[in-house]
């Protein structure tokens, strides 16, 4: 739904900061704000539009994946739409979402 977050998970997304040891994961209790995070620039778009990233992070529990929380633009087109992340100037394959009222 457009007027709802929506999460995903990415991996590839190069180093993170503050930096894990290959294989680890996040200990658990750290607060979100202290969850490593991807040093390169990430976007979000839906149909080709802009998202509001709302949280990325990998969680505790997690080893190597990325959590993503987004928010599409209120004007997306409804229907089967491409959802594209990109690291660093590096675009993923698009993904499909069907995007409800």
């Amino acid at each position: 739904s457009r007027s709802q977050a929506s999460t995903l998970f990415i991996t590839g997304d190069g180093q993170v900061q503050p930096a894990l040891a290959t294989g680890a994961s996040p200990a658990a209790g750290t607060s979100l704000s202290r969850l490593p995070k991807p040093e390169l620039p990430v976007t979000v778009t839906v149909a080709g539009e802009q998202a509001a990233i709302q949280f990325i992070g990998i969680p505790s529990g997690l080893v190597g994946v990325t959590q993503i929380n987004y928010q599409m633009a209120a004007d997306v087109p409804l229907g089967v739409q491409q959802v594209v992340v990109t690291v660093g100037g590096v675009s993923s394959p698009p993904a499909k979402l069907t995007v409800t009222p």
